[in-house]
């Protein structure tokens, strides 16, 4: 990786929500010469580009990336990190205080603070701001909002530093700060894990290395809990809502590189706080964790210690049996879609009851006249599948690509038709929708359309 030290001379673009920059620095005496591939000649300002929130104009910084040729811009330098260089000159004082950065001080006030407090400008503001009113042309008000102004960009500098001396890009720094502001440094260093939760596009491998970095213990609570968070996640990019037991275990103790008795701590730890179900089986009633009371105040000092014991016994008890472990949101997903699926059972008149008047020889008739019909004849899964959707209110069908789903719903859309029943298709999205109405060619809609939704 190289380095490159120099003055922003201008910003030529920056995004506020990303803080991808594009500007115009002047490297210091040499340090193009030093730096720069010599194919890329002599020049006296660089473009450099990158995720660089909180740059600004005038500012000395040094920078690590790499040299680069874009085919529309030319030659760049490709910023990884960058960290600000306080100017050690009174001309290097005056460009930095005058360039725009510090809300009431222009190019003329800047020379009026330099000229006044010399090389110790920097020290003045930043520790005794209030002696500002000494220099012509600032009062009690401007001094305010010089100081304020300050502290403001100090705030984001140092989040910016603090992250990137952790191992953290620039451009994921961002996102950590456009997330939590002036809280970020105390955040990440409290919960690192949170980021996450919290940050599209952090997973838990990227926070288990700043956490690392920051001197976290590999059995820290907070990073068994994060680990088996992250493997119930796993989970259910795969299409699964829970975990049992024993494989969830299996599956964080290998991610961590723990035992799987800790694994137990870490999983009573997101019990007691709400952020799994753990259940006897798929659906099951969720087993609810007992409460710890503190009735008397010469208790509150043990309470600690007494939670510690209950997270034991109930490591114990949870890695003692087989149980299904969701996470909180996927549970409730799950027992709640069981639930609109019941009640549609068993509300309201079938509007199907025709085919539940059919016997055997009936089935075998209209179904090999539908097969006559399109030319495709039908497996046996997929007869008892069309039998099992016209005989009950609600049937979920699925199955992968290739698996017959197609023939059967043309299947029961022929059967409905020799019924005279009116079938209506819906599908999520306008695309799905699309291809619905091709591989079945009757019209499809979408379910907001089919149901003349519309949002406020």
């Amino acid at each position: 990786m190289d380095t490159l030290r120099g003055v922003v001379e201008r910003i030529t673009f920056h995004n506020e929500e990303n803080g991808y920059t594009v500007a115009k620095l002047t490297p210091e005496a040499g340090a193009w010469q030093r730096h720069a591939p010599a194919s890329f000649g002599a020049a006296r300002e660089v473009t450099i580009v990158g995720n660089m929130l909180g740059l600004n104009v005038g500012e000395c910084v040094e920078l690590q990336g790499r040299w680069t040729v874009h085919s529309g811009y030319g030659r760049q330098f490709q910023v990884e990190t960058f960290r600000p260089v306080l100017p050690a000159t009174i001309a290097g004082l005056e460009k930095y205080l005058g360039s725009g950065l510090i809300k009431g001080i222009g190019p003329v006030t800047a020379h009026r603070i330099v000229k006044q407090f010399g090389l110790d400008t920097l020290t003045i503001i930043e520790e005794q701001p209030e002696r500002l009113v000494e220099v012509p042309g600032v009062g009690p008000k401007r001094m305010e909002l010089i100081r304020k102004a300050w502290l403001e960009q100090r705030a984001i500098k140092e989040v910016m530093l603090f992250l990137q001396s952790h191992g953290v890009s620039t451009s994921l720094a961002t996102k950590i700060y456009k997330t939590y502001g002036d809280e970020a440094i105390q955040i990440v260093r409290s919960d690192p894990y949170r980021l996450a939760r919290d940050i599209f596009g952090i997973g838990f491998l990227t926070a288990d290395k700043i956490a690392q970095s920051l001197g976290m213990p590999e059995d820290a609570p907070e990073r068994v809990a994060a680990g088996i968070a992250y493997a119930l996640n796993q989970a259910s990019e795969e299409g699964h809502v829970f975990l049992p037991t024993s494989e969830l275990v299996k599956q964080a103790a290998e991610l961590l590189g723990l035992a799987p008795s800790l694994i137990g701590m870490g999983l009573a730890r997101l019990w007691n706080e709400g952020q799994v179900k753990v259940a006897p089986g798929p659906g099951g009633e969720a087993i609810e964790p007992q409460p710890t009371f503190v009735a008397e105040p010469r208790l509150v000092a043990e309470q600690g210690q007494l939670y510690a014991v209950r997270t034991v016994e109930e490591a114990q008890q949870l890695l003692a049996e087989e149980h299904a472990v969701y996470l909180t949101s996927l549970y409730f997903s799950e027992v709640g879609t069981a639930r609109h699926l019941y009640r549609l059972l068993r509300e309201g008149e079938s509007r199907l009851a025709a085919f539940g008047r059919y016997r055997p020889a009936d089935w075998d008739r209209v179904l090999k006249e539908a097969e006559r019909s399109s030319g495709f004849p039908l497996a046996p899964q997929q007869q008892q599948a069309v039998q099992a959707v016209l005989t009950h209110r609600v049937t979920v069908l699925t199955g992968g690509p290739g698996t017959g789903k197609t023939t059967t719903v043309r299947t029961i859309i022929e059967l409905c038709r020799h019924e005279h029943k009116r079938v209506l298709l819906a599908a999520p999205t306008g695309r799905a929708a699309k291809r619905l109405a091709e591989t079945t060619g009757q019209e499809a809609k979408t379910i907001h359309r089919l149901l003349e939704f519309k949002p406020g």
